[in-house]
């Protein structure tokens, strides 16, 4: 997977976690950990020598992230 679209994963989930917490559907003390999960993921992603592969690996965990945002109800 390229660079591009992992970012893109990664803001994704990041924008959903944004928008549950604006509508009401999550504390911002709740989510909490999986936002500096995914902040972390970035800034791993942006950094000068990047680890691909740990980003790789650690996609699934930002899938079930988004997931679990996206139905929050």
């Amino acid at each position: 997977m390229s660079e591009e679209k992992m970012l893109e994963m990664i803001n994704a989930t990041a924008d959903v976690i944004f928008m549950a917490i604006l509508r009401g559907r999550v504390s911002l003390e709740a989510c909490k950990k999986d936002k500096e999960f995914i902040d972390a993921l970035r800034e791993e992603l942006l950094s000068k020598n990047p680890n691909k592969l740990k980003v790789a690996q650690d996609s699934h965990q930002m899938i079930a992230i988004f997931e679990k945002y996206r139905n929050k109800k």
